[in-house]
């Protein structure tokens, strides 16, 4: 999820926009010196070179967590590439690769007109050539096209997996959990939007897949951040996805009566109210999609997070108690738009939290005319088994809703045994066969 760099390690900071642009080689000589202030954890180093909003945004102590957490997760760090530079409304956009033993980052650094650090970018840079598919996957069945869609200024990439078929497929349009993701929901070496297109593609249904708006403009995304929320991150490019099916289900030979949308995490928590703006979607799939309040599903996750070494420090109890606070401020009734970001939960603005606050995925979900699956990992700690019985009984007596439960999946939908950790999701593993399974014949009976 994002701001959790236990989770994800992308930090998505947010600046204002400024009129001058600094010179390409201060920009470049300035994001040098904070990547080798990184390499050497130097955090007091690092926020000598943000400007103000980055210090609110990012305080030290997180600065200080991000190299370790990173080196546990892709191991000893092995070299840096060349910084690259390009310009972006009144900034310098400053770019590189860094190498670890277990995998490639790619870090972004925005420089500002008095050369200081407005935001830092750090993600898992995909390298195609090196994705395997699963044995599922039959990529003879299938052909993958590539497409644009959207609305200015947020036209995104995406592709469509399309069966080799003579008779309309029906579609299955995927929408990601938190986070800047790409079209693929790459975390670490996995690919799980990937393995799930190509393994339903295999079987006949066509999948559109792409990346999300905090992926591809993220610069962009920063100038409207206090205005922005589950709308501008997810729906609204949900609700485009399913048009660009709908208005060209002919070129792409889709079923335009069986379009589906599925939802991972956050996505499927949103997937009602998806389907509540897009009224033609033939039904929602909920993978790992909370059902609860996102303040207690946080709360959980950090005490889960926090014990897994069998005890919870001071340092980890204050943490807990700040989270608290900034969930009371997020549920006052005294929060408005003014209310500063950095003191409400993930730092996220309030307008994102009040729109959210206002969103019951299970009520939503039990007032929808369409077909519903839910499905859940028994492993998972993000989104619990409280969820699930959630879904379960606002939808009991929902005529078209399924349930699936898998004991041994994680988050990711990866198998597993004991305790999920964070650093399962870095293991090189796929989407579990039985789930492409079971949403295949789901879709087709």
């Amino acid at each position: 999820m994002s701001k959790f760099l236990f989770i994800t390690i992308s930090s998505l900071l947010f600046a204002s926009i400024l009129l001058a642009t600094p010179s390409h080689e201060a920009a470049r000589e300035t994001a040098r010196q904070f990547l080798k202030d990184f390499r050497n954890n130097d955090a007091e180093a690092m926020q000598s070179r943000f400007n103000e909003t980055v210090k609110q945004q990012l305080p030290i102590e997180q600065t200080a967590q991000i190299w370790g957490q990173i080196t546990s997760l892709f191991g000893k760090f092995l070299n840096q590439g060349e910084i690259l530079s390009s310009d972006y409304n009144g900034f310098v956009i400053c770019s590189s690769l860094l190498s670890f033993e277990n995998g490639l980052l790619e870090a972004k650094i925005t420089i500002d007109k008095d050369n200081l650090i407005s935001g830092f970018f750090i993600s898992p840079k995909e390298r195609e050539e090196d994705y395997i598919p699963p044995k599922y996957a039959d990529t003879t069945q299938f052909a993958e096209i590539r497409v644009r869609f959207g609305e200015e200024p947020f036209i995104l990439n995406g592709a469509i997996s399309l069966p080799k078929s003579q008779q309309p497929s029906p579609a299955v349009v995927l929408i990601h959990g938190s986070g800047p993701h790409d079209m693929d929901e790459s975390i670490g070496p996995n690919k799980p939007f990937k393995d799930i297109a190509w393994g339903l593609a295999s079987n006949g249904i066509a999948v559109f897949r792409f990346n999300k708006r905090t992926k591809q403009y993220p610069e962009k995304m920063m100038e409207i951040f206090n205005d922005a929320d589950v709308y501008d991150e997810v729906i609204y490019d949900a609700v485009y996805a399913v048009n660009l099916l709908i208005e060209n289900a002919a070129l792409y030979n889709i079923d335009v009566n069986k379009i589906y949308v599925l939802g991972h995490s956050l996505g499927g928590t949103l997937v009602p109210r998806i389907a509540r703006e897009q009224k033609a979607i033939a039904g929602i799939i909920s993978l790992a999609g909370m059902s609860r309040k996102l303040e207690n599903t946080l709360l959980d996750q950090y005490n889960y997070l926090f014990s897994l070494d069998g005890e919870i420090d001071d340092e980890e109890k204050a943490k807990i108690e700040e989270l608290k606070i900034q969930i009371d401020r997020m549920l006052s009734p005294n929060l408005s738009k003014d209310t500063p970001s950095d003191s409400l939960p993930l730092s996220m603005p309030a307008k994102y939290w009040m729109t959210f606050k206002g969103i019951n995925p299970a009520k939503e979900a039990s007032e929808l005319d369409t077909r519903i699956l839910i499905m859940q990992g028994a492993r998972d700690y993000q989104v619990t088994l409280q969820d699930f019985d959630i879904w379960k009984n606002a939808l009991k007596n929902h005529k078209k809703a399924d349930f699936l439960l898998y004991e041994d999946l994680n988050h990711l939908l990866q198998t597993g045994e004991g305790k999920s950790k964070p650093d399962e999701y870095y293991r090189p593993t796929k989407v579990d066969e039985r789930v492409v399974e079971d949403i295949i014949k789901w879709i087709k009976k």
